[in-house]
C-alpha cells in the first residue's frame, strides 16, 4: 500500500498526504529523475548520465562529436546514447551548437541545454506511447503521468521576464536542432518549461566530504564546498509542499554506485556502477528518498523544506518569494515574526543563549567595552553595571528554563517512543528542540538530521553522521 496519496489541500494547491500510519525514518517517496540535467559549469567534470564525478571513475569517456559532455563509463554513455532526452545523435548534435549560438553565455547555454532535452523528451514521448517515457504511474490510486505530459503538468507560469527569455532561445533550440519550420516548441511552450524547470527543479549537490579534489573549485566553489553538478525533475516529489518545520528529509546518493557510500536504509539493492537506472525497488543513484523524520499519522501532509533549516526567516521569506513565488505564513515564521520573538532573539545574542552555535563572544566584549567608556560618572556606572547584572541574571534565568523544557520534553518523546507533537500555536521551546534534535550538530553541515527506521539513532541528509539519541539527550544536558 502506498503511504501517500495526491490531494487538494485548501490554499495549498495539490499536496501528498499519508494515507496509513509512517514510521520514524520510512522512506516515503522514492522516485527516479524524469529529466536529468548536468549544470553547464559541471559538464568537463561530472557523468551527464548520472553526475558520478569523473575523477572518480576509472573509464570515464568524453564525447568527441559535441565535446559538450562526458560520462563515467562507455556503459552509462551507451545508456544515454539510447535516450532522446539525454544524449542521443541529435540531442549531441544539437549540444554542439551550444558554444556556438550563445558564446560566453553560460546561463542561456545551461537553459537551451534543459530545452533540448525536454524536446526530445517530448519526441521521445510522441513517438512511443507505449515506452517507458511516456507511460504512467499510480500514487495512492491517483492515476500520475509520466513523459513530457507529466513534465507539462507541472506547476510554474512564465513571467514576462521569461517569456523574453525564451523569445530568444526558441529560434536558437530550432536552429541546434536543425528545425527550420520552428515547430519542435513555441516560444509559449519553451517559456512555460523554463518557469516550471525552474519551480520544480532539485539541485544535485556533491554529498559533503565525497567530492573528489577537483569537485570543490572546477565550478567556481570553494575548496570542499558542495558543488551544484545539476539539476532534476521529479514529478511526485515536486508536489511536497514547503514548510520551515517539515517532517521528511531528501536523501540523494550521488557517487554511491562508485564509492560504495550509500546512505543507511537505501531502498533496494545499491545499482552497479554505470547505470543510473534502476529495477523495481531498487533506487539508482539518482533518485531520490523522502525520509520520514518521526512519525507520520494517518491524513499528515508530506511536507519539505526547500531551504536549509537553520536559515533565518528573512532569508526564508526572501527565498520563498524570488524563487518560488510565494510568501511563507506557517507556524515557525509566524512565530519569528512575532514580537516576542525578536526582543527574545535580541536577548539571546546579547548573552549568548539560543540554539545558534556562533556565540559572538567578541561583539558582546566590544559592546561592553563601549559602554564603560561612555559611563559619565562612577555611580552612573555602578547603577548601569547593576542593572545589567538584573538584566543579565533574567536573561540566564529564562535561557535555563527554556534548556530545562527543552531537556523534560525531549526525554519524555524519547521514552514513549512517539514524536514531539507541535502546541498550537507553535512555542519557542518546541522549536528550539525541533532545531537542536533535526538540524547536523556537525560544525559547517546544517544538513537534515533524519531517524533511521526501527533505530533510535538519526542519520544527517548532507554529510551521512549518525547520533543515537542518547547522544542527542546527553548533548542537551551538556547545553543546559
Amino acid at each position: 500500500m502506498s503511504a501517500v496519496e495526491v490531494r487538494a489541500l485548501p490554499g495549498r494547491g495539490r499536496g501528498l498526504v499519508t494515507t496509513r500510519q509512517v514510521e520514524a525514518g520510512e522512506a516515503v517517496l522514492v522516485e527516479e529523475p524524469l529529466l536529468l540535467t548536468v549544470s553547464q559549469e559541471a559538464k568537463d567534470n561530472a557523468c551527464a548520465h548520472c553526475l558520478c564525478w569523473l575523477e572518480r571513475c576509472t573509464g570515464a569517456v568524453r564525447c568527441q562529436a559535441c565535446h559538450q559532455a562526458a560520462f563515467c563509463s562507455p556503459q552509462c554513455q551507451q545508456q544515454a546514447a539510447a535516450k532522446p532526452w539525454v544524449h542521443a545523435d541529435a540531442t549531441c548534435r544539437a549540444y554542439a551548437q551550444l558554444p556556438l549560438l550563445l558564446p560566453g553565455d553560460a546561463e542561456g547555454q545551461a537553459s537551451l541545454r534543459f530545452l533540448i532535452q525536454a524536446a526530445g523528451l517530448k519526441h521521445s514521448s510522441g513517438a512511443a506511447n507505449s515506452s517507458s517515457a511516456a507511460s504512467s504511474c499510480s500514487v495512492g490510486g491517483h492515476e500520475q503521468l509520466s513523459g513530457y505530459a507529466a513534465l507539462m503538468a507541472l506547476v510554474g507560469e512564465p513571467s514576462p521576464a521569461v517569456m523574453a527569455q525564451a523569445a530568444v532561445l526558441q529560434p536558437a533550440l530550432c536552429q541546434a536542432l536543425g528545425d527550420a519550420s520552428c515547430s519542435v516548441l513555441s516560444v509559449q511552450e519553451a517559456a512555460s518549461l523554463l518557469a516550471k524547470e525552474a519551480a520544480n527543479s532539485f539541485g544535485l549537490l556533491a554529498p559533503l566530504g565525497q567530492q573528489g579534489s577537483g569537485d570543490g573549485t572546477a565550478a567556481g566553489g570553494d575548496a570542499g564546498a558542495r558543488v551544484l553538478r545539476g539539476g532534476a525533475l521529479y514529478p511526485t516529489c515536486a508536489l511536497l509542499n514547503h514548510e520551515c518545520l517539515p517532517n521528511v528529509a531528501r536523501f540523494d546518493a550521488l557517487d554511491a554506485a562508485v564509492d560504495g557510500r550509500w546512505p543507511a536504509q537505501w531502498p533496494g539493492q545499491p545499482a552497479a556502477h554505470g547505470s543510473s537506472s534502476s529495477s523495481a525497488g531498487h533506487a539508482s543513484s539518482t533518485a531520490v528518498v523522502m525520509r520520514a523524520l518521526h512519525a507520520l499519522p494517518p491524513g499528515s501532509e508530506v511536507t519539505l523544506s526547500y531551504f536549509p533549516l537553520h536559515w533565518e526567516l528573512r532569508e526564508r521569506q526572501a527565498q520563498a518569494q524570488q524563487v518560488y513565488g510565494f510568501t511563507c505564513g506557517c507556524p515557525r515564521c509566524q512565530l519569528e515574526a512575532s514580537p516576542e520573538w525578536q526582543q527574545q532573539a535580541d536577548d539571546d545574542e546579547d548573552d549568548g543563549s539560543g540554539w545558534e552555535t556562533d556565540d559572538g563572544g567578541e561583539d558582546s566584549e566590544a559592546a561592553a567595552g563601549d559602554a564603560a567608556d561612555a559611563a559619565g560618572s562612577s555611580s552612573d556606572h555602578d547603577m548601569e553595571e547593576s542593572e545589567h547584572q538584573q538584566q543579565l541574571q533574567l536573561q540566564q534565568l529564562r535561557a535555563a528554563i527554556r534548556a530545562a523544557a527543552v531537556t523534560a520534553a525531549a526525554a519524555a518523546a524519547a521514552a514513549s517512543g512517539t514524536p514531539l507533537q507541535p502546541p498550537e500555536p507553535l512555542d519557542a521551546s518546541y522549536l528550539s528542540l525541533f532545531m537542536l534534535k533535526y538540524v547536523c550538530p556537525v560544525q559547517g553541515c546544517f544538513g537534515t538530521m533524519a531517524a533511521l527506521r526501527g533505530s533510535n539513532a538519526c542519520e544527517c541528509s548532507v554529510c551521512g553522521a549518525l547520533r543515537s539519541e542518547a547522544e542527542f539527550l546527553a548533548g542537551l544536558e551538556q547545553q543546559g
